[in-house]
């Protein structure tokens, strides 16, 4: 999903407004929120998912990287044993009270350990399309915006990713996040804890 439109960023940028840059606009803007998504370590679309979890003894707690929960649908605890069927978990055993977090935890004691034991469906995310995350984390979006100017430069601007310092030459990176870019996003970036 595309974090910022390419209409933002003519607002933004008036050198952009004649349509002629429209399709590498569009370019930047995909990759960018690739980008951003990636550092995150979340999913950003808001949709159904289905995760798998190993589970160790003992475990209660399952990061799920589509937060905050909207809902869950099912959770099979999967036994290793090929004779047994799907174990489904009562869904009022099932709580998500650190929504911010991505938490899901599981209230049954009776759960089979081992790898892919615990399969869980929700929904969740953090916005369903381009304008419904622009109004819901507008911090970000301002920084997607600054991201993609930025890039945008670079792209139109070869000679500026090669900087002389002292008698080395340095190639600039323009794809790397922008210092205001990762504090802005550091907030809401995934921090799972692992138990």
């Amino acid at each position: 999903m595309d974090l910022t439109t390419v209409s933002r960023i003519k607002t933004l940028d008036k050198s952009y407004e004649n349509g002629s840059r429209d399709a590498k606009l569009a370019m930047v803007i995909t990759g960018v929120s690739a980008k951003i998504e990636s550092y995150l370590d979340r999913t950003i679309e808001i949709g159904s998912y289905t995760e798998l979890f190993n589970v160790l003894s003992s475990k209660s707690r399952y990061h799920v990287p589509a937060y905050p929960v909207t809902d869950v649908s099912y959770i099979y605890n999967l036994s290793e044993r090929e004779d047994t069927t799907p174990y489904e978990i009562d869904l009022d055993l099932v709580s998500w009270e650190d929504n911010s977090l991505g938490y899901i935890s599981i209230n049954d004691s009776y759960i089979y350990s081992g790898f892919g034991s615990v399969k869980i469906s929700y929904t969740g995310g953090m916005a369903t399309d381009t304008a419904d995350f622009i109004s819901k984390y507008p911090d970000i979006a301002y920084q997607v915006d600054a991201q993609v100017l930025f890039e945008m430069q670079a792209l139109n601007n070869l000679q500026d990713k090669i900087v002389a310092v002292e008698d080395q030459t340095i190639t600039k990176n323009p794809y790397g996040l922008l210092p205001g870019v990762t504090q802005a996003l550091n907030k809401h970036k995934n921090k799972k804890m692992l138990y």
